[in-house]
C-alpha cells in the first residue's frame, strides 16, 4: 500500500518516515505489511496534511489586492 501527501513538502516531518525520492512536493509511505502502519503516527501526518490543506485553501480564497489605474 501507498500513502501519498500532495503537499508532504509542507509537512513537518524530522523523523524522516516519509519518503521523498526525486520529487519536490509528493511525499510517500510505502507498507509491504499491515504491521509496518504506525497507526499514531498516520494520523499525526494525516491531521498535519489537513492542516496544510486548509491554509492552502485559505490563501487561494482570500482576494489579492491587486492595484487598478
Amino acid at each position: 500500500m501507498q500513502l501519498g501527501f500532495c503537499n508532504g513538502n509542507l509537512l513537518p516531518d524530522e523523523l524522516g518516515y516519509l519518503e521523498k525520492g526525486d520529487r519536490k512536493q509528493v511525499y510517500i509511505k510505502n507498507f509491504t505489511d499491515i504491521n509496518e502502519i504506525d497507526i499514531d503516527l498516520v494520523k499525526t501526518y494525516i491531521f498535519d496534511a489537513v492542516g496544510v490543506d486548509e491554509q492552502i485553501n485559505k490563501n487561494k480564497k482570500t482576494p489579492s489586492k491587486s492595484k487598478t489605474p
